[in-house]
């Protein structure tokens, strides 16, 4: 087990809105471009070791990790569309687009949690994964060693993060030092 800290920045599910008070007025179009999150990682992994010389091991890792998101930063952009521009022509240029006409757009109302250390809640901001990897181990001295170690990170279940519950697979590179206490 451990803890590991990582910022990812990626592009979410697209959601764009035309919004419109009436068929005759102006529109807003709603979208967001990327979010970035600050995460804290806690794995927990059995580790079956294949090939154990005097300063070298060799093993394959499982297990599972609780991923919390401590601060999450939206790019959010807001256009305005001339009444010009019909919704056929806007459709065109941006396939799947939410189209609603009224007092408030969709993505005024849409949640978008913050983190952890932003006073968001525990329910929006963590997510499990299930993990495999594979390592190499060097002895530095009786009881540390260094070590590297890809791993495969998988969202199995319908818990994600965000405005969307998007859904995070990862590959990561672990590298550190091991200490037996």
């Amino acid at each position: 087990t451990g803890v590991a800290y990582s910022s990812k920045l990626y592009n979410p599910k697209e959601f764009i809105e035309l919004f419109k008070k009436s068929p005759e007025s102006d529109g807003t179009a709603f979208y967001f471009e990327g979010i970035q999150l600050d995460l804290l990682t806690i794995p927990v992994h059995a580790s079956y070791y294949i090939n154990k010389s005097s300063k070298w091991k060799s093993y394959i890792s499982a297990g599972g990790a609780l991923h919390l998101a401590l601060n999450v930063e939206y790019e959010k952009v807001t256009e305005t569309i001339s009444r010009n521009v019909p919704n056929s022509d806007f459709a065109a240029d941006n396939e799947g687009a939410t189209f609603t006409i009224g007092q408030t757009p969709n993505f005024e109302i849409k949640k978008f949690p913050g983190g952890l250390a932003e006073n968001g809640s525990f329910r929006d901001n963590h997510y499990f994964t299930l993990d495999l990897g594979v390592g190499v181990e060097r002895k530095l001295s009786p009881s540390s060693s260094f070590f590297v170690q890809p791993t495969v990170f998988y969202n199995l279940f319908d818990k994600g993060l965000s405005a969307n519950n998007d859904k995070i697979n990862t590959f990561s590179l672990l590298l550190g030092v091991k200490t037996r206490l």
